[in-house]
């Protein structure tokens, strides 16, 4: 790596701040009488609360009126990552891909992604498999909620060379500004990010599904108070095999996407080696808030691999919070020695 890079990165990463409040104010509550029906039927309710204008993961205990039997929670089957991605589908008024549901709107049409109109589809929900994780996406349809399968949600973006967009090459893989993220409520992780154009994205990597919010601070809070995911128990990180290629993704002072790439075979071992060395995070132990600034880290194949393998975290910088995602599974927490050598090992001063 150039000095220059180093010393562009290392400016990025000692002054990452947490991005500005996100304007579309999110508050998700839920009454006690639908808490209480959704353990009955042996689901889990996501709740999130206002934190500055930011989502947050809750954890709900509720007792059951006396003399009443329910199905706990913590009976509840755990959730497991599907091999492939799920293929949504509207059931009794709600779009089901895999664990995840959500609320198709009173008075609005669920359609498919797949044939739907061009252009953006007002109180419209759109639903189906999503793009292939090797070019953009597929449909000209966008709405106002959208609910889609997703392969890959490392955080890059597709970037159009030209104006041609059906030009050879015409897109290019671009670093993005890595997801902030939560625990929800059953234990899944939700990673956040909003878009250039004001598209808020809530993805649940663990369940391969992405839901996108084009609207305001109410559309956001419906669609996110209707959210459900199944049950996930704690688990070590899932790692990859592949030791060819590493990069660190880091939000600059000018809120850019700033991205180091490592090679050393020597080096990038070492970082799997503080990966599966972090400690698991149990049940309700989780410390991840969206307000908190994160990098983004992905090990594996080279990118030029035509069969890429990689394996995908979301690592929150907080001041002991050290908590780290995986894409593919689990949760753990490193300790801030631990932090600071995987900064050392990509030239990058962390947190």
């Amino acid at each position: 790596m150039s000095q220059r890079a180093k010393d562009l990165l290392d400016e990025a990463a000692a002054g990452v701040e947490p991005r500005s409040a996100d304007p579309v104010a999110t508050v998700v509550r839920r009454g006690r009488a639908v808490r209480a029906r959704a353990v009955a039927a042996g689901g889990l309710a996501v709740v999130a609360v206002l934190t500055g204008g930011t989502v947050a993961g809750v954890r709900l205990v509720d007792s059951p009126p006396p003399g009443v039997v329910t199905e706990t929670a913590a009976a509840a089957k755990p959730a497991t990552r599907p091999d492939r991605p799920p293929n949504p589908r509207v059931e009794r008024g709600r779009i089901v891909a895999g664990d995840v549901s959500v609320a198709v709107p009173k008075g609005w049409k669920a359609l498919p992604i797949e044939g739907a109109s061009c252009g953006l589809q007002s109180m419209n929900l759109l639903f189906g498999e999503g793009g292939n994780p090797w070019g953009p996406s597929i449909y000209c349809a966008t709405a106002q909620i959208e609910v889609l399968s997703t392969f890959d949600v490392f955080p890059w973006v597709h970037v159009m060379s030209g104006t041609d967009p059906m030009a050879p090459d015409a897109w290019q893989i671009a670093a993005a500004v890595p997801y902030r993220m939560a625990t929800l409520d059953g234990g899944a992780p939700a990673w956040f990010r909003t878009d250039a154009d004001g598209s808020y994205r809530v993805v649940l990597p663990w369940s391969r599904v992405e839901v996108t919010v084009r609207g305001d601070a109410d559309l956001r809070r419906r669609v996110l108070d209707s959210l459900r995911t199944g049950r996930w128990e704690p688990d070590a990180l899932v790692l990859p095999k592949a030791t060819e290629y590493a990069a660190l993704t880091v939000t600059t002072v000018a809120g850019a996407a700033g991205e180091v790439k490592l090679t050393a075979p020597a080096r990038i071992k070492r970082a799997l080696a503080l990966l599966r060395e972090a400690a698991v995070v149990e049940e309700g132990d989780s410390c991840a808030r969206e307000d908190q600034p994160t990098v983004a880290l992905e090990i594996g194949r080279s990118p030029a691999n035509p069969n890429k393998e990689t394996g995908s975290f979301v690592i929150s910088l907080a001041e002991g919070c050290h908590e780290v995602v995986s894409e593919e599974g689990g949760r753990a927490r490193l300790d801030a020695a631990s932090l600071t050598e995987l900064g050392d090992l990509f030239g990058v001063r962390l947190p």
